[in-house]
């Protein structure tokens, strides 16, 4: 009698393991996957590599570092040594941030609109300067307008430049981005804007590069320019 109570118990138990592996297992695989699957979507969207990633080593190996929470992300960059900068790219419209000399994030960016893409010449050629510039201000632009339109997002980062009125700022106009659509200032998305506000502070170094070919060998370690394109996606509203 004894001996049949145990097979049962037994058997309830065996039952009830293995219905919850089919199940509970499955379930974990799922969002497992769903996961995974956010975690691809931000790593397309912002483009982050870690710190000291070299240009030949895999998505998979940036991707396997998004999986670590956000505080960790924060605290390790924070032990890389150096300043925050940015370095803009006019022609793979592109604005990348270092600490450093270490690739931190990219940035999909609209520049000036003048079709031949060069140097600043003089005021109103609609062209965005290049060189060695620096932040002086960080101003709150949400109101402010053109033409009657808001147009610079929630945050204006003045640059020191030998023209007036020229900065990084935001746009309520994301479709412009990855293309030439400014009077000379360098339009990002109004998340980005806020998050290089609080990150980067006045005298903050700004370089403006016509592309990655002009950029002085040993200044940045730049990644892969043409990967880092592949793979990042514009912002999404």
């Amino acid at each position: 009698m004894r001996l049949n109570r145990f097979f049962t118990i037994l058997s309830i138990v065996t039952f009830i393991f293995v219905f919850s592996y089919f199940v509970y297992g499955n379930e974990t695989k799922e969002n497992e996957e769903q996961i995974d699957k956010k975690l691809h979507e931000l790593y397309m969207k912002y483009g982050i590599t870690p710190p000291g990633t070299k240009k030949n080593e895999t998505i998979k190996h940036d991707f396997i570092y998004l999986k670590q929470d956000l505080n960790r992300f924060k605290k390790r960059i924070s032990k890389i040594e150096g300043k925050y900068s940015l370095v803009i790219l006019k022609d793979e419209f592109i604005m990348l941030l270092f600490k450093g000399h270490t690739f931190i994030k990219a940035y999909i960016i609209g520049v000036g609109m003048n079709k031949d893409g060069g140097d600043k010449l003089k005021v109103n050629d609609n062209r965005t300067p290049e060189g060695k510039f620096w932040i002086t201000k960080k101003q709150r632009s949400d109101y402010w307008q053109f033409e009657g339109k808001y147009a610079y997002g929630p945050w204006f980062l003045r640059l020191k430049t030998p023209w007036k009125g020229i900065g990084i700022h935001g746009t309520d106009s994301l479709e412009v981005l990855g293309t030439k659509c400014t009077h000379g200032c360098i339009r990002t998305d109004n998340g980005s804007i806020i998050e290089l506000k609080k990150l980067l502070p006045i005298k903050a170094k700004v370089d403006i590069y016509r592309n990655q070919y002009d950029v002085e060998p040993g200044t940045y370690y730049l990644p892969n320019i043409e990967e880092l394109i592949d793979r990042i996606s514009r912002p999404q509203e």
